[in-house]
């Protein structure tokens, strides 16, 4: 699936249903962000927090959902596409989950020489991949690794603004070790009763404790939503991860009712 980028007169047209009460992002707006805090997730995810470098940079409270190009500091001919970690803060800061990709430039920069106190640049918010869905109609969500990011940006805004929206969230990945801000997402989940979540990893290591509320299942996202014996039918549904998992995710969700014009997808790499 392809990444369809954002132009301001879809966003206009659809400002009540991505909930933003005023400006909407311009795509084009370009900002200098500085890195605040950098916080270490096991060996192959990095979650940096950026915030405005001015009043000038600020992103105007961009659509959860969407993501950003960065270019890394002293590469101008450099950028990577990146999606936003979380739904618009006072403060306009932002966080990116970077996932460690051996050569990757950008990833070699954030795992490497990256400090406090840099600035980067970035070009955004971009993209489409923000809730579509009319208040009431139930959601299921699915992630795979860092696409996590987008999912969680969403599902802040819809614990936020529809807690007791019925709303189903299934996050896989390859090891329990790979998820991160587990406590949040224990947070997020005491505060919606509509929400339930299923952690998915192809191994669990000894130790491992689900937030309170959160369950687990043991294989690969896509089986554990066509094994799961969800009645998906009337659901809308928002995958998020590698191009070749959403692409089991979409027929997994299609198998458990949900129709295949309703199924939003973020995706990247293979």
């Amino acid at each position: 699936m392809e990444v369809h980028h954002a132009v301001e007169d879809e966003l206009l047209a659809r400002r009540d249903e991505l909930g933003i009460a005023s400006v909407l992002p311009h795509p084009d707006h370009l900002a200098e962000m500085v890195v605040r805090r950098i916080d270490e997730i096991g060996a192959g995810t990095r979650i940096l927090t950026l915030a405005p470098r001015s009043e000038a940079d600020r992103l105007r409270q961009h659509a959860p959902g969407q993501y950003l190009e960065v270019w890394i500091p002293n590469a101008a001919w450099l950028s990577r596409a990146y999606s936003i970690g979380n739904s618009p803060r006072a403060d306009d800061s932002i966080e990116l989950q970077i996932r460690k990709v051996e050569g990757g430039r950008l990833s070699t920069w954030a795992f490497g020489r990256v400090a406090v106190g840099d600035v980067v640049t970035v070009r955004g918010p971009l993209g489409n991949f923000t809730i579509r869905s009319p208040e009431g109609r139930p959601i299921v969500f699915v992630a795979r690794g860092t696409g996590f990011a987008p999912i969680k940006a969403l599902l802040e805004q819809q614990v936020e603004l529809f807690p007791t929206r019925e709303m189903v969230l299934f996050w896989g990945a390859t090891s329990s070790e790979d998820f991160y801000e587990l406590d949040h997402l224990g947070e997020l989940v005491a505060r919606a009763p509509g929400l339930s979540a299923t952690l998915v990893a192809r191994r669990f290591l000894p130790g491992f404790e689900a937030p309170a509320g959160v369950a687990t299942a043991l294989g690969r996202v896509s089986d554990a939503v066509a094994g799961s014996g969800l009645d998906l039918a009337g659901f809308d549904a928002y995958v998020a991860g590698p191009r070749l998992t959403v692409a089991d995710c979409i027929t997994a969700l299609s198998g458990r009712g949900v129709d295949r014009e309703r199924i939003f997808a973020d995706s990247y790499g293979t």
